[in-house]
């Protein structure tokens, strides 16, 4: 959603020399926060899939409850890291 403007404006207040290395550190860190993001989600699926089998028919409820759980908590983590990006954007 802001990846793009977050990129352009920190791309901005990097030198032209340095600009690949910018780049290169803009990826490195989305796809290290994406990770864990998915580490996250899958954490707590498996949390909410303890003692089930999938042979079990509680299996199917279990995981769409693990997902939907794990969805809101990745969502208020990515609504705080915006809040923090804008508030430091205002402040530059």
């Amino acid at each position: 959603m802001a990846y793009a403007n977050t990129q352009t404006h920190a791309m901005a207040h990097v030198d032209g020399p340095l600009t690949a290395d910018g780049t290169a550190l803009i990826n490195t860190v989305q796809q290290f926060f994406g990770a864990i993001a998915m580490t996250i989600l899958a954490t707590i699926v498996s949390m909410t899939q303890v003692g089930l089998t999938s042979a079990d028919a509680g299996v199917a409820p279990a995981t769409a409850r693990g997902v939907f759980i794990g969805s809101i908590v990745v969502a208020i983590i990515v609504a705080a890291a915006f809040g923090f990006e804008l508030a430091a954007m205002r402040h530059s």
